[in-house]
């Protein structure tokens, strides 16, 4: 179950009539249009079902692989291994295996594949590929055009220049700095600190934000 499912259980209590879109939002979660149907059952985003059983609601046992779910008015295919606040662009593809976390930014034409896990905030460009079992930390930036190989990791708040490769199961340490055009070979690790040409520093990742869909209704 899914942390925001669980207050929402706990909520739906206090409530008379079942929440609307913007209500289920408030509460860290996400329901999918057509749960209108029914008065006693919540089709959520994530991928859980809540019920309502005599005096109280409870989670359904049953579950589903993704949905096209209506996030206020954009439409999108959720994953429910994508967290609701998380915005993909509409050519990013993400494995069912795969985990993104609340607030993260993948840009256009990124793929993450099975088992990768994007942490809270971090930010991936375009045309970026996320191999199976990477793992990107929290608040880092891995800007457009990077391979990241399988089981690599890029420590939290990292910052990773674009067209860079991380080579498989190499380690990159958390606040690292990566030049652009730069290659992390398999295995290595990289502590920390500054690695490749120098490069200016300080620009967001180029990703446009208005083309991304997600829990945003803008």
């Amino acid at each position: 179950m899914h942390s925001g499912t669980q207050h929402l259980i706990d909520e739906l209590t206090r409530m008379t009539d079942k929440p609307s879109w913007e209500e289920a939002a408030v509460l860290g979660t996400e329901l999918v249009s057509e749960d209108d149907v029914s008065d006693d059952r919540l089709l959520l985003a994530n991928g859980d079902i809540v019920e309502h059983v005599g005096d109280a609601w409870q989670l359904s046992p049953e579950s589903r692989d993704g949905i096209s779910v209506v996030s206020g008015t954009t439409e999108r295919v959720h994953n429910p291994g994508v967290h609701a606040t998380a915005r993909l662009h509409p050519t990013t593809t993400v494995d069912p295996t795969a985990r993104i976390e609340a607030g993260a930014l993948i840009g256009s034409h990124t793929h993450v594949g099975p088992h990768a896990h994007v942490g809270r905030s971090a930010q991936v460009g375009d045309h970026s590929l996320v191999g199976p079992g990477a793992f990107v930390g929290p608040n880092a930036v891995v800007r457009n055009g990077n391979h990241i190989g399988d089981g690599a990791v890029i420590g939290a708040g990292s910052d990773i220049g674009a067209t860079t490769t991380t080579g498989a199961g190499a380690t990159i340490g958390a606040a690292a700095y990566i030049d652009p055009n730069s290659v992390v070979a398999a295995g290595d690790m990289v502590a920390g600190g500054r690695v490749g040409p120098s490069r200016a520093r300080g620009s967001q990742v180029a990703v446009a934000v208005e083309r991304l869909v997600g829990f945003n209704r803008d």
